[in-house]
């Protein structure tokens, strides 16, 4: 070794050294580590043991980040952090230069490789520009994939996804799908997700479920339909550096926060279009519409758009159900229960729960008595009707409060509409029936048991909608259906009809078909009544509230005439 080589190795010792120390104070200011990773530490957080012995080959000095013992020694470049280390690194960089150095051992963990011996050799290897070594590779065999980018602290993660992997075998049963996440803890959430899949799998099927069975049925049928939807939905195009398992525990998350804030069940995808609709497609409300809605409150939202109500819950890994969920206002502390007869009429058609939804002024209100018989009377009434129902209590103005708990529940039941004197039903009628999402059934002069259906069909999108509705109701409850359509022109009724009928006739519903022209609601009021006909199905479109204000529609103009309920449809 001459002098002159090991001299310009020392200087060059040193300027590695200071450009570690460079990296450091970087490295504090980023919040990240340059710490190389200890391969102890990584075994036993995965809890590795199987070894495998892969022989000589080359291996790319980039994705060695770790040591056997020397990890405390050298940043993450493998730049020396220590002085005493000068000689040693000076002799092995002369050595390289002259006579060359053997292989170094070194474990591998997934992508990524741990010196056993040779941390010297690859630091200077690295330093000369060098971009693959030689190395004796014992493969440590482990389920969880480790790249070379890895953090220390992104070893819990890794460790809980190979204690999530270990349980559920879903790399193995499902090796093709991603259950990577980028924030700890939140494993055991989707562990709590599969067990209550499997307990309502027994319930269902009335057998003990296998924890594989029930696993591999939760990721076929909840997991990966809610993936599904979140791409759909462009959701990961807002949050790149998030997974989709990472969205499908906040979408899980927001829709558990939600639940617990209306006191009900809503769909997967009615949940993941308000994420959307609060981090994805936020559009400041432009001036004519913050102006509409200070003339005429209750606008509809921008956001609900036409057959969003269906598409929710067809889309939805749940079953599809009309009404799982029924909203239904209170206007009164003395009230006269129609609403809510009505609602028990749904409600044991579908094993609806029913809500009550009743507003006081203060808080102290919920807990008077007057306000406790009623929640005592709105349970008692349900049960006596073998229905599920509560009466939620909050304070402030029930117009509000229905606006802000509409948009999650399946349908809205209003109570009847007392007329004015201009003979149109009141302002907060409209308001609210303008501003539902959903389904909306209006009460008349008494309650309906709803047997017999008139559709009023047109060629609207909102009248699909309706049509919609009136095929689940004729299917599922075996109702007689009788689909009235209105037009000037008879080729266009004609059209209208047969539109109609091969619809319901692809669905295995058959009815009674009729048209007729003049006045849309005169029509329609007649037809319900040569046709025995106990309640209305129709679309009701979003007009431009200004429009809607002049022209009015035909909903508008049925509230305070018909002697039937209404059910609303968009």
């Amino acid at each position: 070794m001459s002098r002159s080589s090991y001299a310009a190795a020392v200087d060059d010792f040193q300027r590695a050294r200071q450009r570690a120390g460079l990296q450091q104070i970087m490295a504090r200011w980023r919040g990240q580590s340059l710490d190389l990773l200890s391969y102890e530490d990584v075994r036993r957080a995965l809890q590795t043991h199987t070894k495998v012995e892969r022989g000589l080959r080359e291996i790319p000095l980039v994705a060695i980040v770790g040591s056997v013992g020397r990890y405390k020694d050298f940043t993450r470049t493998f730049l020396p952090k220590d002085d005493s280390d000068e000689a040693r690194w000076a002799r092995v960089k002369v050595a390289f230069e002259t006579r060359g150095v053997p292989p170094i051992d070194v474990y591998q963990i997934g992508d990524v490789y741990f010196v056993q011996d040779g941390n010297h050799r690859v630091s200077v290897a690295r330093q000369l520009g060098n971009k693959v070594i030689e190395a004796y590779v014992t493969e440590v065999i482990t389920s969880v994939l480790l790249t070379p980018d890895i953090q220390p602290d992104e070893l819990i993660l890794k460790a809980e996804y190979r204690q999530f992997l270990q349980q559920t075998h879903l790399d193995t049963l499902r090796p093709e799908v991603d259950f990577s996440l980028t924030a700890p803890g939140k494993y055991p959430l989707i562990l709590e997700h599969i067990e209550v899949h499997r307990y309502y799998m027994g319930i269902e099927q009335q057998r003990d479920i296998t924890y594989e069975e029930a696993v591999m049925h939760w990721c076929d049928e909840v997991y990966c339909p809610t993936v599904g939807l979140i791409r759909e939905a462009g959701l990961m195009h807002h949050f790149p550096e998030r997974t989709e398992a990472d969205l499908y525990v906040w979408l899980a998350d927001h829709r558990a926060e939600v639940e617990e804030a209306v006191g009900w069940q809503i769909p997967t995808a009615a949940a993941l279009a308000d994420l959307v609709t609060q981090f994805g497609n936020y559009k400041p409300q432009g001036v004519l519409s913050r102006v509409l809605n200070t003339v005429m409150p209750g606008t509809p939202t921008p956001s609900i758009e036409v057959g969003q109500w269906r598409r929710e819950r067809l889309q939805s890994p749940e079953e599809v159900k009309f009404a799982r969920t029924l909203l239904v206002p209170i206007h009164s502390a003395e009230p006269d229960w129609a609403a809510l007869e009505q609602a028990i009429v749904v409600a044991q058609r579908e094993c609806s729960h029913i809500f009550g939804l009743f507003a006081v002024a203060e808080a102290a209100q919920k807990k008077a008595i007057v306000t406790q018989s009623l929640q005592t009377e709105f349970q008692r009434r349900c049960a006596e009707a073998g229905t599920r129902g509560e009466l939620i209590v909050e304070v402030g103005v029930l117009e509000e409060l229905i606006y802000q708990r509409e948009r999650w529940a399946d349908m809205l039941v209003l109570r009847p509409f007392p007329t004015t004197t201009e003979g149109k039903a009141p302002g907060n009628a409209q308001r609210i029936l303008r501003r539902a999402s959903g389904p909306a059934l209006t009460l008349a002069e008494t309650v309906s048991p709803l047997r017999r259906m008139l559709l009023a069909y047109n060629d609207r999108l909102e009248s699909e909608e309706a049509l919609y509705v009136a095929t689940y109701l004729a299917s599922r409850w075996q109702l007689p259906l009788t689909v009235l359509t209105v037009s000037s022109r008879e080729d266009v009724a004609v059209a209208t009809l047969a539109k109609a009928e091969a619809y319901l006739t692809e669905n295995g519903v058959t009815a009674v078909y009729a048209a007729a022209q003049g006045d849309v609601a005169t029509m329609i009021l007649e037809t319900a009544v040569v046709h025995q006909s106990d309640f209305i199905i129709t679309g009701s479109p979003r007009l431009n509230p200004m429009l809607e204000l002049v022209l009015g529609t035909t909903v508008t103009r049925l509230l305070p005439q018909s002697p039937l309920p209404l059910l609303i449809c968009r």
